[in-house]
């Protein structure tokens, strides 16, 4: 799916997962441009679109621990009162879009949030790296340097 208007990619939502991240790319460098979905049993989804090692479709499985972390780190930055645009800067030439869905129980909460802002706040880009190292993500998203997008064979993922 493309914005209007715009060479960013947008990566759809999935309603069912307890925690969604969506980096949607930027305007003017090669931005990662990737979702993760993960599932409370320890199913993570990861759709590779752009800028990143792995580009595709993924999944695999975390441990139990791994899913307590992530809850733990949402509850540590207080996630579910962080305001719903978070650091948004409305004059930037220069965005950085993140999307962090978090969805405990019946609670539902989604975040938008441009890392690239100067007023964003820390603590959403520190809870983003949670992520993607407690997920595994790190491994596959990485912008690689100097090389952009290469589309791996599945053997080669872990």
């Amino acid at each position: 799916m493309r914005d209007q208007g715009t060479e960013k990619a947008i990566i759809a939502a999935v309603p069912d997962a307890l925690i969604q991240m969506r980096r949607n790319g930027c305007v003017g460098q090669p931005c990662p441009v990737y979702g993760l979905s993960i599932f409370l049993d320890g199913n993570v989804v990861y759709d590779g679109q752009a800028n990143v090692r792995v580009v595709g479709r993924r999944t695999w499985r975390v441990p139990p621990d791994k899913i307590d972390g992530l809850i733990s780190a949402f509850e540590e930055v207080d996630f579910l009162d962080t305001p719903e645009r978070a650091g948004i800067c409305p004059d930037a030439q220069r965005t950085a879009m993140v999307i962090l869905d978090y969805r405990p129980g019946r609670c539902e909460k989604t975040v938008i949030h441009d890392d690239r802002c100067p007023s964003a706040p820390s603590n959403l880009s520190r809870l983003e790296a949670v992520i993607d190292r407690l997920s595994g993500s790190d491994e596959r998203s990485i912008v690689k340097k100097d090389q952009g997008s290469v589309a791996l064979r599945p053997s080669a993922v872990r």
